[in-house]
């Protein structure tokens, strides 16, 4: 039985994620675009995350080692490729072979930046996710009180934040998302206790207000910004509570198109932003057309190609590409080597981190 109310919230947190997207290239700096539209979903990555958590199943580490190789990487791998290919193609018409070299040497720098193809930049969150549930698994394995996974993550986050070292966003993007995905975890039933309601609704009314007020914008995710950090993350698990506790109390604000888009997060999360990043590449080298031209052009081609990517992918022989169907190859995993593997990532990614502290020190 799917849960509407999550759904619903899933779908509102998938299209402002659209919608930000859509309107980066405008840069009007006006308040109503850059603050009022803005603030009062600022948590919309950190949800995500939050989500994971909530419905998290305990399962051996070579499952959910498994299902994170045909959920996730198949879809990340396939939507990379496919956002590299038809950009080096797009990228050939209007600049010619140097346009397809410059598609090919931007990849490697991308990745190790961000960890995605700036063509379909948004995949970070998918890679993120991926080991996000391989640290959380592996750590419950070992029988490490999620409490304690939660605040260890957070300090790793908040560290990171303050030493501001030249990694790749990714190491900060798992540390947070580790943060959230414990959190929901802990929080699945106990988010709807009236009293954590209520404060939660609390803080986030007051920290809402006085991002209104500074009008100053910060990141999407709590990444290089000059926000007070902690309260930053308390203002996104306050309005995580909050929201999911809205449309859960209030069911008039439930819908069912809504919560469609959000039973499909994971297909227009990873084809949205080919399309846009695409039409703003050719406005830019070859139509320079008005701005909110470009926008309703941009809005125009997302009605439509979305619910046709959507058709396209939910047919069975194209299921498997964003991890939802039968995988077209079987992976098979031994337990002990999913935890040493893992081990050994997260102890290479911390000997990284210490050695550019000692480096730059």
């Amino acid at each position: 039985m799917r849960n509407k109310a999550i759904d619903t919230v899933g779908g509102i947190m998938i299209l402002f994620m659209i919608y930000r997207h859509v309107i980066l290239f405008l840069n009007d700096g006006s308040w109503f675009t850059e603050a009022l539209t803005y603030y009062p979903l600022l948590f919309f990555m950190a949800w995500f995350f939050f989500k994971g958590g909530m419905f998290h199943r305990k399962e051996a580490l070579e499952k959910t080692l498994v299902k994170g190789i045909q959920r996730l990487l198949v879809p990340y791998l396939v939507f990379s490729a496919v956002a590299v290919i038809l950009t080096a193609l797009v990228y050939g018409c209007v600049q010619g072979m140097e346009g397809v070299l410059s598609v090919i040497r931007d990849v490697p720098v991308y990745l190790k930046r961000e960890g995605a193809v700036i063509c379909n930049s948004p995949l970070w969150f998918i890679l993120s996710l991926f080991f996000v549930r391989m640290f959380f698994s592996a750590a419950r394995e070992l029988h490490i009180p999620v409490v304690c996974i939660a605040l260890v993550s957070l300090a790793a986050s908040y560290g990171l934040y303050l030493a501001s070292l030249p990694i790749g966003l990714y190491f900060e993007n798992i540390a947070t998302g580790l943060f959230f995905y414990s959190s929901g975890y802990l929080l699945k039933d106990r988010q709807y206790d009236n009293n954590v309601f209520f404060i939660s609704a609390f803080i986030y009314v007051v920290y809402l207000g006085y991002c209104l007020l500074r009008r100053d914008v910060v990141g999407e995710f709590v990444i290089n910004t000059h926000t007070p950090y902690l309260p930053t993350i308390l203002y996104y698990l306050a309005g995580i509570v909050t929201i999911d506790n809205l449309f859960r109390r209030f069911s008039f604000l439930q819908s069912d198109w809504l919560a469609r888009i959000g039973q499909d997060s994971m297909v227009y999360y990873i084809t949205h932003f080919i399309p846009i990043f695409l039409i703003l590449f050719l406005n830019e080298t070859v139509f320079h057309l008005n701005q909110w031209i470009v926008l309703l052009l941009l809005v125009l081609s997302l009605v439509v190609l979305l619910p046709l990517c959507k058709r396209i992918l939910a047919k069975e022989r194209c299921r498997w590409m964003t991890g939802s169907g039968k995988p077209w190859i079987s992976i098979s995993v031994n337990h002990t080597a999913a935890l040493v593997g893992t081990f050994m990532i997260a102890l290479a990614m911390t000997a990284y981190v210490v050695r550019l502290l000692i480096y730059t020190a």
